[in-house]
């Protein structure tokens, strides 16, 4: 019986041995780059089953939230969304940057003046846009000694070019007391 006891105390302390190993060999491994990318690994294959915030939860679980590790595994195990985010949002710069490259303000007059000794006015129409003016509204102000507008007239346009100054001629009925005129861009047509 005593033989017994000893051999069972052997195998208590040879077990408690062994685990106290396994605990401690876990603890290293999982502080290792070795545990790291197991923690990584296992979090991408979390997502694919979980929503983005579970998965965030977990990795702050897992990584502590203020370190190093943290940034880079969620840049990993998020790296697709990053990509998709900063995608969508280089597309909405383009669209955004395009969209004001072709805008009214990007339509210039120049040069406005009155041919003399008639009722024509020429000016010149800038299009400074990326796309072709299938259609141009302009507005024409006549001032008064003190810049105040008196009287105004329409005039419009066809098919203007990128990047190009078309010269317009057109008539007007100068009203009594003009002292001075200016042309404005009102509407804009781009074609497709």
């Amino acid at each position: 019986m005593e033989e017994s006891t000893k051999n069972k105390k052997k195998i208590t302390i040879i077990i408690s041995i062994l685990t106290i190993i396994l605990i401690v060999g876990g603890i290293i491994i999982f502080n290792t780059s070795l545990g790291y990318k197991l923690k990584v690994s296992y979090l991408l294959s979390y997502k694919k089953n979980h929503t983005a915030e579970e998965t965030h939860q977990l990795l702050d679980r897992m990584f502590d939230i203020n370190s190093k590790d943290n940034d880079e595994v969620y840049n990993i195990v998020f790296a697709d969304e990053i990509q998709a985010t900063k995608k969508a949002l280089a597309e909405f710069k383009e669209k955004e940057d395009e969209s004001k490259i072709n805008s009214i303000s990007n339509i210039t007059i120049e040069d406005a003046r009155q041919i003399p000794n008639s009722n024509e006015i020429e000016f010149k129409i800038n299009n400074q846009t990326h796309k072709n003016i299938g259609y141009i509204e302009l507005l024409v102000n006549f001032y008064d000694g003190n810049n105040n507008i008196i009287s105004n007239e329409w005039t419009n346009e066809l098919n203007i070019p990128v990047d190009t100054r078309r010269l317009k001629q057109t008539y007007v009925t100068f009203p009594d007391g003009t002292k001075g005129f200016n042309v404005t861009v009102s509407k804009v047509n781009f074609e497709n």
